[in-house]
């Protein structure tokens, strides 16, 4: 729901998380969301992919390109908007990227 107090967890790559608030993301007419338009990184985010997406409210696992695994509190990452971007980098060894956030816990928020 776009008009709600929930939020995406973003996963780059190259290690880049980032957590958006759905409330503060445009709709647009061709497909909903459609593209989120707005830099991963302040510098050249080219060659840099946003691999997965899932709720910002998740305690997550990511799997590396070399094997490694590690797990994020989405809770303690703070919330972005377009227009003021956090983001929260993972140490990576040289040629590792990450391949996949997989969501293990979902938190239920208290309305």
């Amino acid at each position: 729901n776009p008009n709600s107090q929930n939020s995406l967890l973003m996963v780059s790559s190259k290690g880049v998380i980032i957590k958006m608030q759905v409330d503060s993301l445009r709709l647009c007419k061709r497909g909903d969301l459609g593209e989120i338009g707005f830099p991963i990184q302040k510098l050249d985010s080219s060659n840099d992919r946003v691999i997965d997406i899932c709720n910002g409210d998740v305690l997550g696992g990511i799997a590396t390109s070399q094997g490694r695994h590690g797990r994020i509190d989405a809770n303690t990452i703070p919330a972005s908007t377009p227009e003021d971007i956090n983001t929260v980098s993972i140490n990576l060894k040289e040629g590792e990227r990450i391949d996949e956030l997989v969501p293990l816990i979902s938190q239920p928020k208290n309305n």
